[in-house]
Formats: structure tokens, sequence, C-alpha cells
């Protein structure tokens, strides 16, 4: 009896089928390894938990933010709900993708900017770390293919689109994923972060700690970072205003 030979619509329909599996497969697990910051993964992953417009306040900036502004404190001292979006040694050129976010997501009444990103000039030798911290983070939206296309590197844009191959080595780190995925999973279960970003940080002075007293400059990539920023936000600011009354929005602690 001789085998039927088998057709190529046939062959190339499990070709497609193959790669549609493939492609879910590591689409569902990508996310599980990814590995770079705990706190900023905690801290990005809390923010969006957070209701739609249920925001007064969205603070923007770097570490000194979370480990020194408390959102329960906030609201139990002054009514505000907020949050401290935040990223460790962020780039000035993430500005722009953390406040799409706060706007799109919240239209606060307030947001505030912290200038330490604008301050510190990038470092090419942590510019990819740092660049990850935030946006291996976010969900896939058009803000993150716009920020991979507009902030990272060319030559490491393809590892940003698919981050299987900047983290597939970390399926035999358990000890690496694990833990994070664990603290995500009981954030997901509380359904918010109960802490808001919140981090202690506790550190001794050494006898001969000095402060750095120099002038703080602005540098001229900065400086253009700091003014594109501002002039792109400016109908973000206005469109806010349109926002729902803070009395009708769902307030959260």
């Amino acid at each position: 009896m001789t085998k039927r030979p088998i057709s190529k619509s046939r062959t190339a329909v499990r070709a497609i089928v193959f790669v549609l599996i493939a492609v879910l497969g590591i689409g569902l697990i990508s996310p599980m390894l990814v590995a770079n910051n705990d706190w900023d993964k905690r801290h990005v992953h809390g923010f969006f938990l957070e209701p739609e417009d249920s925001l007064d306040v969205v603070l923007i900036g770097a570490s000194q933010l979370y480990t020194g502004y408390s959102a329960p404190l906030a609201w139990q001292q002054y009514g505000y709900t907020s949050y401290p979006l935040t990223v460790s040694n962020i780039p000035a050129r993430l500005y722009g993708s953390l406040l799409t976010e706060a706007v799109d997501r919240q239209h606060p009444k307030l947001i505030v900017v912290d200038i330490d990103g604008f301050i510190n000039d990038e470092n090419p030798e942590t510019l990819e770390a740092n660049l990850r911290k935030w946006i291996d983070n976010i969900p896939w939206s058009r803000n993150r293919l716009e920020t991979i296309r507009t902030c990272v590197p060319r030559e490491l844009q393809a590892s940003f689109y698919f981050n299987i191959a900047k983290y597939h080595a970390n399926w035999y780190q358990v000890g690496k994923w694990v833990p994070v995925q664990r603290r995500l999973h009981i954030m997901d279960e509380t359904g918010c972060s109960l802490t808001k970003g919140v981090e202690t940080v506790c550190k001794s002075l050494s006898a001969d700690f000095e402060p750095d007293v120099r002038p703080l400059t602005l540098s001229a990539a900065n400086e253009q970072y700091l003014r594109a920023g501002a002039e792109s936000r400016r109908a973000d600011a206005l469109s806010a205003h349109a926002a729902p009354h803070a009395d009708d929005r769902p307030r959260r602690l």
C-alpha cells in the first residue's frame, strides 16, 4: 500500500500552525523570564494595577522618589491619591515614555517630574540595562513600540522587540526569576501594590563623608530631551483637564 504524498498546502498549514504556537509560547514565557531589577519591576507593575483615572498625582523620575515619597502617607495626611512611577538610574530619553503612560492611563491633576535623569549624563556602558528596567516591564502597547523605536540604539532594538533573546538563559537560573514572579503574583491576587512603590533603603555614612556640592549642569543632549518632552506633552496637559472630576474617580488607597 503506497503512502499518499502530503500536499504542499497541508505542509504550509502545518508550518504556519507551528510558527503560531512557537510565537504564542515565546510570548507567554518571555515575560516570566525577565529579571533585570526586582524593585523597578514591582514598582512598574504596581502602577499598571492602579484603576485608570484613579490617581490625582503621578510622580515621575528616578529612585529618589520611591525612597523619599510615600503615597499611602500622602493619602492618610492629605487625602489625595498618588503613585511614584519611577525607574532607578532613569535615562533622560525615557521621561517622555513614562509621561505618556501617566497621562494616557490616569489623566492626573498634577505630574511631578524629578530632574535627576536630566542632570546626570547617560553612561553608554549601563544604558541598555537602564532602558530595560522600564521597557521590558511595561505591557505591549503603541507606547512601548514607539519607545523602542525612538529610545533604543538601533543595534539593540531586535532584542527589545524579542526579549527572549536577552533572558532565555534565565530558564536555567530559577533563582533569578521565580522569586520575582512570586511577588508579582501576590500583587496580582491583592489587586494593587499595598506600599504604592515605597522602598526603604538604609545606609550609614562614613566619618569622612562629604556631600557633593558641585553645581548642577544640563548637557546639550539632556536639554534637548527636556525641551522635546515638554513640548510634546503640551497637548497632553491640556487634554488632562478633561479627565473625570476627582469626586467621580474610583479612589483606592
